[in-house]
């Protein structure tokens, strides 16, 4: 997979969604406590429509990016060479995740793995997978993060406009 160095602004997406108004991102309700997160999650946006396999490798590293967070908060001991795969499953097996989050990370990882290992994915499996992972997020956000009132349920995915945010920036540089 080859991407030029030129197709990606230099500024944070999040900047991105932040300065124009009629954009928005699904992970905004992460910004807060988790901007790692937010920020990987914001870049699947960005890249959906130009990129799908990319931006089902980001989603991916979410995944992944939320599992590593978990066991460090848990305080559960892995070494750097853990599976993903065996992270999930010490995390289930201790209680902490329920069988329709176990079931986002298995998606988000195995569809993430077979986007790394060849040209897979379509913008309808990427789009899908974004849905699951802001449902993630949220759950993750209401389990960990530091709001209080937060609750999941409030949360709605919206699918991403199809607009070229590389004009978009531009536009942003040029004021």
């Amino acid at each position: 997979l080859h991407i030029e160095a030129h197709s990606f602004p230099t500024r944070r997406s999040s900047d991105l969604f932040k300065l124009e108004g009629h954009m928005y991102s699904n992970f905004n309700f992460l910004q807060n406590d988790w901007q790692g997160l937010a920020k990987i999650g914001e870049m699947a946006e960005y890249i959906l429509y130009k990129d799908p396999n990319t931006a089902i490798m980001k989603l991916r590293q979410f995944g992944e990016e939320l599992i590593n967070t978990m066991i460090k908060i848990e305080n559960f001991s892995c070494d750097k060479n853990t599976l993903a795969v065996d992270k999930i499953l010490i995390l289930k097996r201790a209680g902490l995740i329920p069988d329709d989050i176990d079931n986002i990370l298995h998606s988000l990882r195995k569809k993430g793995n077979k986007a790394a290992h060849g040209a897979y994915g379509d913008e309808k499996t990427a789009e899908t997978l974004l849905s699951l992972a802001v449902k993630l997020g949220a759950w993750f956000q209401e389990i960990y993060g530091t709001d209080m009132s937060f609750h999941s349920e409030t949360i709605e995915y919206k699918k991403p406009e199809n607009i070229d945010y590389e004009k978009e920036y531009q536009k942003l540089v040029e004021r």
